[in-house]
């Protein structure tokens, strides 16, 4: 596993997905984006995420550096082609 730096550009889940739609049309859930991160090892940095006052609880958001992108697409595609099968 390849440590993020500190100096890196990170990303959630939901963003990479949100890119991944742009890029090929096919949208998926940040859940599938993170999943993939996790197959495949990859490293990822934990920020607070803003909750309302009324929240009774607190989630930290796992962030993943844009370097590892292509990684975690070629998942993505594989996914997306897997689905795609089974929708025509």
């Amino acid at each position: 596993m390849r440590k993020i730096l500190p100096n890196e550009e990170c990303i959630s889940a939901a963003e990479i997905v949100a890119r991944f739609a742009s890029a090929t049309g096919f949208a998926l859930h940040a859940t599938n984006a993170g999943n993939a991160a996790k197959a495949l090892g990859l490293d990822f940095v934990e920020v607070d995420v803003e909750r309302p006052v009324e929240a009774k609880w607190s989630k930290k958001e796992r962030r993943y550096s844009v370097i590892d992108m292509p990684l975690i697409f070629k998942s993505l595609n594989e996914l997306a082609a897997s689905r795609a099968r089974y929708e025509n």
